[in-house]
């Protein structure tokens, strides 16, 4: 009666110019439904305020039968709500409130509480924007992990269209990476469902993969050579990818009319496309999209610790690296393309899988012969070496390879490069190369020409001479990447050719293979993929530049599914407690249905990585993997089958032949039956036990009618507990306390009815 008088007149005389008896204030008061919080009391109020806010509804105040006679009601404008009544928001300022908390102590406090503003927010579309959808996800465990995306798919799959947008944005924008990590990749919103209701059903994060994750992987950058170009490279990302479109036109704008046609022309216009088979429109071609797919993946945060270009995919590697200026490297490339294409065209390329000791012996006799015009243009390594010369030296070299059953095979290429055939154009291109400001690489570049890190050589006009005419040592290339371990290997060529040579030369080498362009294919579904397993490969993506910071209304992410692990606290006993007959019949029973769960459990797995791979390697569905159908009639390809071999000999412990997969395990069935019956691989065996172990513990804890077996064996009979129980009875009985006898009592009685 003494503290509500004073603060309603303190409300009155602070709010009446905004009030009026016609229109009065309502107060209430949150003490009335749970009392005294002492310090606690003025949260409260913040509490309840925040919730009428929210739903705009104002409750009838508790316990308001009878007001304050010493309020003088009828002069003020202020009121009492008796039933709950919607909150007369204001079109302009929303929802306004104040909250007085008055400490006993003297501490008096009021705050002003009032509805957000209102703000525009742009309409989204991240498909249009990026060309794609990723969501990435990331939690401690994978049992975690794939908790959390069952939440987002019922998420998602009831948004609405801007909603769905905007929670993919935002998860972006706020996910925090942890050791388990999982991209949701797609090129619309039916794409993004279907994959993550595949990867709900099929998948699981194994430990491997979750050990993948905690691994720091090095980014290393591949720029593919000549004989890989094909009419409309790279097309899709030139129409959704602005930073490639940036790219690549800033390219046809420097090149200019050098050679007589636009380069866009002769990239994308149908009419034009026989061009690109030209050496002056190959060269700049290729070294244009790889510049822009490269400066494309850099922008979204795929920052290369290692660059490596073969022959031509050189000059990219190094612009990339700034030892030149994308001018520059224009003028080094046009002229290098244009001076080769001038050369007559009397020669060619062949790839022959032999030794290098086998190429000399040839090469030696056809020096014999009197066909000196022939020169070993690149070392593989194991993948053989690569022969150049005249048509006439190189007809007889095929002529004696055959002789030996070798597999030769012509590139597509027009001249005979780095050949002694070259050096009549050396001097003019070494004329246009002094004109070129050189400076160290900002990035490591591994040499092609030398195979070794190289830094002040890269920055003078004569490597890029000698490079012309000396050969491809891709071999020594790869006695470097040896010594490194966990690479990202991304090739940015047109297709995935240097990246073959690398898988084929290091077999064991603990590396992810990620292409972004292909002739076949669709080439924005591979950028997303690969984006999507480089943030799983624990790289840091830049989210701000996937998806640009735009007025977006943020939406509640999907709540952290925590672990809810058991932890029973089992008594250690002095003597081993001995199992009863039926509880071992139950263990027994246990054991024999784990191993048919593991069994199924297995086979399952190892199902769905085989179907996993395959379908991202084909760019597919997993549901549109035919089992029955040959890998061949599913466009596998052979560069698939040996990215598959690598994968499956990782997960599985297996070694495999490429001829096996065109021979008795050309169908997905086949494969299935041979992992299983020749692999050890087997699921996650701590995951199970500890499925297991709970299981085991929750099925033997202790029920009211094994309470004899469990005292006997803590070492206590039940007679003594009960004694015990009856004496804190008799306590209880002596507290003065009411609260505190009757607790004492309701506990005592509680432990006796357990007993009995």
């Amino acid at each position: 009666e003494l503290g509500d008088p004073i603060e309603v007149s303190a409300l009155s005389k602070v709010y009446r110019p905004q009030t009026s008896l016609a229109e009065p204030l309502t107060v209430g008061a949150v003490k009335a439904n749970i009392g005294h919080l002492e310090s606690g009391a003025g949260i409260a109020g913040v509490i309840k305020t925040m919730l009428c806010m929210q739903h705009k509804k104002i409750p009838g105040q508790a316990h308001a039968k009878a007001l304050n006679k010493h309020i003088a009601w009828h002069k003020i404008a202020l009121k009492i709500n008796r039933d709950l009544q919607p909150w007369p928001v204001s079109s302009d300022n929303g929802c306004i409130a104040g909250v007085s908390s008055f400490g006993f102590g003297g501490t008096n406090a009021h705050i002003i509480c009032a509805s957000a503003p209102q703000r525009a927010v742009d309409s989204i579309d991240l498909a249009s924007q990026t060309g794609f959808y990723l969501l990435p996800l990331s939690a401690k465990t994978p049992d975690t992990l794939a908790a959390l995306l069952t939440r987002y798919e019922a998420r998602l799959t009831s948004a609405s269209e801007n909603e769905f947008d905007a929670l993919i944005y935002t998860a972006a924008h706020l996910t925090k990476c942890k050791e388990a990590k999982r991209a949701v990749c797609g090129v619309d919103r039916a794409d993004l469902l279907r994959a993550m209701r595949g990867l709900n059903t099929t998948s699981h994060l194994s430990a491997a993969e979750n050990d993948k994750a905690a691994t720091n992987y090095e980014l290393v950058m591949l720029f593919t050579g000549q004989g890989s170009q094909y009419p409309a490279m790279a097309k899709q990302l030139y129409d959704t990818q602005i930073v490639f479109k940036n790219a690549l036109d800033e390219c046809d704008r420097l090149l200019g009319d050098r050679l007589g046609e636009s380069l866009l022309t002769v990239l994308y216009q149908q009419s034009h496309k026989q061009l690109l088979e030209q050496t002056n429109w190959t060269q700049v071609g290729l070294f244009a999209v790889e510049y822009a797919t490269a400066k494309l993946m850099i922008h979204f945060g795929a920052t290369p610790k290692l660059l490596l270009g073969h022959s031509v995919g050189e000059y990219a590697a190094a612009c990339i690296a700034q030892v030149f200026s994308l001018a520059d490297a224009i003028l080094l490339i046009a002229a290098r393309g244009q001076l080769m294409h001038q050369l007559a065209d009397n020669g060619g390329m062949f790839a022959v899988r032999c030794s290098e000791h086998v190429a000399q012996q040839v090469i030696t006799k056809c020096h014999d012969n009197g066909q000196t015009q022939i020169a070993i243009s690149a070392y593989h390594g194991a993948s053989g070496v690569v022969l150049s010369g005249e048509n006439s030296a190189l007809e007889m070299a095929i002529e004696l390879l055959k002789e030996q059953n070798l597999t030769v095979k012509q590139l597509n290429t027009a001249r005979a490069f780095h050949s002694p055939l070259m050096e009549p154009m050396l001097d003019d291109f070494a004329a246009v190369a002094a004109q070129v400001n050189y400076s160290k690489p900002c990035y490591p570049l591994l040499s092609s020409v030398t195979g070794q890190l190289e830094t002040d050589a890269l920055a003078t006009p004569q490597y890029w001479i000698e490079q012309i005419t000396k050969p491809v040592r891709i071999d020594l290339c790869v006695k470097e990447l040896e010594k490194r371990e966990h690479l990202c290997v991304v090739e940015v060529g047109p297709k995935p050719v240097l990246m073959a040579l690398l898988q084929e030369n290091l077999p064991h080498l603990a590396a992810e293979y990620l292409p972004i362009l292909h002739s076949q294919g669709a080439d924005k579904t591979r950028l997303v993929t690969s984006l999507g397993r480089i943030f799983e490969l624990g790289i840091e993506l830049n989210w701000g530049h996937i998806y640009p910071q735009i007025n977006v209304q943020k939406q509640p992410l999907p709540a952290y599914p925590f672990a809810k692990t058991a932890h029973w606290i089992v008594p250690t006993a002095k003597q081993p407690a001995l199992k009863s007959t039926a509880m071992q019949e139950n263990m027994q029973a246990n054991k024999s249905a784990t191993n048919i769960s593991q069994v199924v459990a297995r086979t399952e797995l190892i199902r769905d990585i085989v179907l996993s791979n395959l379908a991202n390697l084909l760019s597919l569905p997993v549901a549109a993997i035919k089992t029955n159908v040959p890998l061949l009639e599913m466009g596998v390809d052979s560069l698939m089958i040996m990215q598959a071999v690598r994968t499956y000999e990782r997960e599985f412990g297996l070694e495999f032949s490429v001829r096996q997969f065109y021979e008795e395990l050309s169908t997905v069935d086949s494969l299935l039956d041979y992992i299983a019956q020749h692999s050890d691989f087997s699921p996650d065996t701590d995951d199970a036990q500890l499925t297991s172990d709970i299981a085991l513990v929750e099925q033997n804890k202790p029920s009211h009618s094994d309470t004899t077996t469990s005292s006997a064996n803590m070492g206590v009979d039940q007679q003594t507990i009960m004694a015990i129980c009856q004496q804190q009875l008799q306590a209880a009985a002596s507290v003065t306390n009411d609260f505190g006898r009757q607790s004492i009592a309701a506990v005592t009685a509680q432990q006796l009815g357990f007993l009995q």
